[in-house]
């Protein structure tokens, strides 16, 4: 965005953190070449999150990162 609008980036953040009101949102990057086990275990784990969240709370979630 820097190059493009040609405007420091701490205008950028300024501009989206103070007028849009917008919020960093941190990412984990997940290696390309699991292992059978790492699958596995992902898929566990993505199956039991799903079944703890109930919808109500995921629009909750929804509603507070994007605010």
């Amino acid at each position: 965005m820097q190059d493009q609008l040609h405007i420091k980036e701490e205008t950028i953040h300024y501009i989206l953190h103070k007028d849009f009101g917008k919020r960093k949102i941190y990412l984990l990057f997940v290696l390309h070449s699991l292992t059978e086990e790492h699958k596995e275990n992902r898929i566990t784990t993505s199956e039991d999150i799903v079944q703890n969240i109930s919808a109500t709370s995921l629009l909750k979630m929804s509603l507070w990162i994007f605010s």
